[in-house]
């Protein structure tokens, strides 16, 4: 809590209209039990939670900004898949829809990850054995 001071401060006020001030008042001070009570209880999106999760870049990303990004990303994935289905199969499909990026993308701003994919990975293993079975289709 220590290395949060000025975030546990500033959700106090901001969520529960308390100053932390209040508990060195002489006349009804507040118990630090309350206050821990109360930091225990912020919500997902506040600054102490975000600080908690990794930084700023959490700030303000609660469960309803989650399931407003996962609603956005259905949409598209939908609108991709109504145009794919549409489409003339000669065609050139169209590009995939990409991500909105969230907090928790280890590439944030929706970047994908270029190159092949690692030896040994799952994806890999799996291209392997694709080509494989391609190539035995093809010898035979």
């Amino acid at each position: 809590m220590d290395k949060h001071a000025d975030e546990i401060v500033g959700d106090l006020k901001q969520y529960y209209n308390v100053d932390v001030r209040d508990l060195f008042r002489e006349v009804s001070p507040l118990s630090p039990r309350y206050i821990l009570s109360l930091v225990l209880q912020l919500p997902l999106g506040s600054a102490f939670v975000a600080a908690q999760r990794g930084g700023a870049k959490y700030r303000g990303w609660d469960h309803a900004m989650y399931a407003q990004v996962a609603l956005i990303n259905a949409v598209r994935t939908q609108n991709y898949m109504f145009v794919c289905a549409n489409s003339n199969p000669k065609k050139k499909k169209p590009e995939e829809p990409v991500p909105y990026p969230t907090p928790d993308d280890p590439a944030v701003g929706g970047r994908r990850r270029k190159g092949p994919p690692a030896p040994g990975s799952f994806a890999g293993t799996a291209m392997r054995l694709i080509a494989r079975a391609r190539k035995a289709r093809k010898n035979v």
